[in-house]
């Protein structure tokens, strides 16, 4: 009897670890819109909001870039360089191509989700839809 306990415990324990799915920054992030802080939407016709139509992110294990599609179909490289997540999800501080170094304050990060602030004094973030793994 005893052996047959530590089995079902030892397979409930494994199917509860595989169950649980870490989540990550990699993939690709699509600008979905601007939302501030108090959860409200942002005018997505706002002049300064029609830049980040297009935006994609693109994360891999230790570098990023970022690209725009303009309107007529073609790809901008807007930035690109290597990053690092904090170790709590909460700063992706990146390293650019041309030596800058800048960071983004995640406001959450989800399997379908990447909300980040750009500036530490703004009322608003970026909410990123994950597009492909």
């Amino acid at each position: 009897m005893k052996p047959l306990l530590i089995a079902i415990l030892c397979v409930a324990f494994v199917s509860c670890k595989q169950g649980k799915k870490e989540v990550t920054l990699i993939g690709q992030w699509e600008y979905e819109k601007m939302v501030n802080f108090s959860g409200k939407d942002i005018n997505p016709q706002d002049e300064a909001l029609l830049q980040n139509k297009g935006l994609l992110f693109i994360f891999d294990k230790t570098t990023f870039k970022v690209t725009r599609k303009k309107e007529d179909g073609s790809i901008e490289q807007i930035s690109s360089g290597e990053y690092k997540l904090s170790d709590d999800k909460k700063i992706i501080v990146s390293k650019k191509t041309d030596g800058s170094v800048s960071s983004l304050q995640v406001v959450e990060l989800s399997a379908e989700y990447l909300k980040v602030n750009e500036n530490p004094y703004s009322e608003e973030y970026l909410v990123l839809k994950k597009i492909k793994p």
